[in-house]
Parts: structure tokens; sequence; C-alpha cells
């Protein structure tokens, strides 16, 4: 749009600009109201909505209801340490990651997708669940 606009010689040109700028404004329209709704879902911490995005974009192959239901299942587990800053850098990576696999993985395992597959399964989380969480950690400590 900025090289259209630099190159712009005729007047009649800003209705194709306007235009792409209305399509681009809808779109981050769209991402903001889609981030809200998931920080909706985990009581307003960025880190989950970010993590959650991190993970779909590593794997786009997944379907995105799972990962919102795998991060539900998450944040509802251990949304009573997430909070607390200074005890996740006490605990460590290493050891939130145990703990938080610990709380999760029998109710993970039980789960079942829409489409009836198991959630562990679904999301293969046997090779990505570590590096799920260890993304989570980073950043809960940042955000």
């Amino acid at each position: 749009i900025f090289e259209k606009l630099s190159m712009l010689t005729n007047i009649d040109d800003l209705d194709e600009i306007n235009e792409e700028l209305k399509n681009i404004m809808e779109e981050i329209e769209n991402i903001n109201r889609e981030n809200e709704r998931l920080s909706v879902l985990y009581d307003g911490h960025f880190a989950f909505v970010k993590s959650f995005q991190d993970f779909e974009n590593t794997y786009p192959d997944f379907n995105r209801k799972d990962i919102e239901q795998l991060f539900k299942i998450i944040y509802d587990n251990i949304k009573g340490i997430v909070d607390n800053t200074e005890n996740l850098q006490m605990q460590g990576r290493e050891n939130f990651v145990s703990t938080t696999k610990q709380k999760v993985t029998q109710i993970v395992f039980k789960e079942k997708t829409e489409s009836g597959v198991g959630l562990y399964k679904a999301l293969k989380l046997g090779t990505t669940f570590k590096y799920l969480l260890e993304q989570l950690y980073t950043n809960l400590l940042i955000y």
C-alpha cells in the first residue's frame, strides 16, 4: 500500500488504495475480536491467547476447536498459579511443565474431540505437549 501511495499519479487510484485499507482494517478488527473472545475464556490472561496462537501457527493442520479445548483444560487446572510470576519463576520451566502435565494429562486422555477422536491423539500431545507447555510458561512470565 505504501509503495502504491508513493507511486500515486492519478487521484482516481485512491479508490483502490482505500479499498485495500478497508480490507486491512476489517482483518485487524476480526483478529482483535477473536483475541477478545479467547481472552474471555482464560479470564483475561493474554499469555494463554498468545500461546494458543503460537501453537495454532506452529501446527496449522490441527483443528482450532481442539486446540481451544486443550488450552481451556490447561487453564482450568492451573489458573490458581498463573497470576503469581514470582512463584512461576521459582518453580522453573521444567517443574512447571512436569507439574502441569501431571495435572492435565489424564483429563486430556479422556477428552474427545468433536469428531470423536481422543484429544491427546488428535493434537499429537506425545510429541507436542512439552513444547506447548514450555511456550506457555514463557508467555506467562512475559504477559
